[in-house]
């Protein structure tokens, strides 16, 4: 089953939030929102805002967290499922 939820939720996303989620799996933890988004927006050439959004649809969506009094960037288990089809120790 987590590997139906994997393939859909990649299917429903664009190439730039695909890309912008595969770097929350890189930084998972070790920057703030705002840091990352400036480091996103350098590296690929997106706009600030547009790297926003996609952070935005993630969290509500339950992919990622941050702010509310989390300090750093975070993938949530959920979020795991769609890089890893439901593995919890790769990152």
């Amino acid at each position: 089953m987590k590997e139906q939820v994997s393939a859909l939720a990649r299917a429903a996303l664009s190439r730039r939030q695909l890309l912008v989620l595969q770097e929350a799996f890189v930084f998972d933890r070790s920057v703030t929102a705002s840091s990352f988004v400036r480091t996103v927006s350098e590296k690929h050439g997106f706009s600030e805002t547009s790297v926003w959004h996609s952070m935005r649809k993630f969290r509500r969506l339950g992919f990622l967290e941050y702010g509310n009094g989390s300090v750093f960037l975070r993938v949530t288990e959920f979020g795991r499922v769609l890089k890893n089809g439901g593995e919890k120790n790769g990152r």
